[in-house]
């Protein structure tokens, strides 16, 4: 059945959600008055939203773009050209029409780490360009019968936009919300959906320490959090809200979300403008350091921009590459150069790689297949198989041998590279008997 369907069939029932707290997922009672009254005190920017719903409240916080989140800029993310929005939303057939300053980042607070009917978002954090500003509105709902209020006004806000932006929304925070959408028969728009997480991945995954929101903060953005509430707390600090009323253990809650909204959006600028201009962009001051050429190389090279990824490898191995991803980096650009034919390029690099004695016998390999199959020089081909082989059996020591799947993967490509010696040892043998045959003239 569709979302479509099933709010007809909802709508048909009559049915309608029960606004009584009683008859809630909790037996607690909607914050009293005074306790309310704390809640405007504790955050001076709070409001009451009315809805045709209900209330909810809702609370906003500007962020100049003049300002920075760590070494970025917030203005990065609005002076990012539309290409690399676009190669950002790779997959989206409707990239073209993705704008950042009509588009909402989305970051939830909920009641649980799983996406079932059972789990509610409490608090909604959406932020958006305006003028000088990014500005990050957060919802708020008091109890549990609020929520509808709460969808009504986070629809309103996404009516006009031509997409929204997350950091692993597409696995958790926007399923949940169409749920919620859905049970409260209501419907999400069908927008552009940029998961920052899904880049970021594609880019720094071994690159960086881990790619954690906070994690990348820290390593990419430069900054970091002094008394971050734990994300695992943020359900339980809402519960004994709503036992008790106080508002003072949500506080770091909300300023959790907002950070989470400001960093996503810094770090989408960051990527946007690296993915745009690779070679020329300073979207932290300076331009970007080996290891992000490298990670936008692979990113480009998975997208089919061979030459773009080309060009961002080359600069990679120019500037300050770390040494743990020299050889990766290497590997990639060689392996570009052979898939565009281009062997005077690739030659030198798989010689580089075998040179440095790392116990792969991949350029090995790449060697002995080049001069086997197109300067038909064998006995150089045998030899360069020789040192693959070598190679692999010198990792296979150092392995320890024990490790069933390993020596497996090992022993197959053992077998493979003894394949490749036995035919080139016959393809010399057949070439030496050919050349010993006697001449007779005519």
């Amino acid at each position: 059945m569709t979302l479509r369907d099933r709010l007809r069939a909802m709508n048909a029932a009559g049915t309608r959600q029960s606004t009584s707290r009683g008859e809630g997922p909790s037996a607690a009672h909607l914050p009293a008055a005074e306790d309310s009254r704390a809640l405007f005190t504790a955050i001076p920017n709070a409001r009451i939203a009315v809805t045709p719903f209900g209330p909810v409240v809702s609370i906003e916080t500007a962020y100049p773009l003049a300002g920075a989140r760590g070494k970025v800029p917030l203005r990065t993310a609005q002076n990012a050209p539309s290409t690399g929005w676009q190669r950002l939303l790779h997959a989206d057939a409707r990239a073209r029409s993705f704008s950042i300053h009509e588009a909402v980042f989305i970051d939830t607070e909920t009641t649980g780490l799983e996406r079932g009917a059972g789990t509610y978002a409490f608090l909604v954090g959406i932020g958006r360009i305006r003028g000088d500003e990014f500005r990050v509105r957060q919802l708020f709902m008091r109890d549990y019968h609020e929520e509808a209020a709460l969808m009504h006004e986070l629809i309103g806000e996404l009516q006009g936009a031509t997409g929204v932006v997350t950091f692993n929304g597409k696995t958790f925070d926007w399923p949940l919300l169409q749920t919620r959408a859905v049970l409260n028969r209501m419907e999400l728009p069908d927008l552009i959906h940029l998961d920052v997480l899904h880049p970021a991945r594609r880019l720094w995954s071994g690159v960086t320490q881990s790619c954690r929101l906070v994690q990348l903060e820290q390593e990419v953005l430069g900054t970091g959090r002094i008394g971050d509430v734990p994300g695992e707390l943020i359900p339980s600090l809402f519960f004994q809200y709503l036992q008790t009323g106080d508002i003072a253990p949500l506080l770091p809650v909300f300023e959790h979300n907002r950070l989470d909204i400001v960093t996503t959006f810094a770090l989408a600028g960051y990527l946007a403008q690296g993915a745009a201009e690779p070679l020329t962009a300073a979207p932290a001051g300076a331009p970007l350091p080996g290891s992000d050429l490298y990670a936008f190389g692979r990113l480009f090279a998975e997208q089919g921009d061979l030459q773009l990824a080309v060009d961002s490898l080359e600069e990679a191995r120019r500037r300050d590459l770390p040494p743990r991803l020299l050889w990766p980096c290497t590997d990639l650009l060689a392996s570009l150069y052979k898939r565009a034919g281009d062997y005077e390029r690739a030659l030198p690099l798989w010689r580089e790689m075998a040179d440095a004695g790392a116990l792969v016998p991949q350029p090995h390999v790449e060697l002995a297949k080049y001069y086997e199959h197109r300067r038909k020089e064998f006995h150089t081909a045998r030899e360069w198989t020789l040192r693959a082989i070598d190679a692999m059996r010198q990792r296979w020591l150092l392995s320890g041998l024990g490790r069933a799947r390993e020596g497996s993967l090992i022993r197959r490509e053992l077998a493979e590279l003894y394949h490749r010696l036995e035919r080139l040892d016959n393809r010399l043998a057949r070439a030496q008997s050919e050349a010993a045959e006697p001449y007779y003239p005519a």
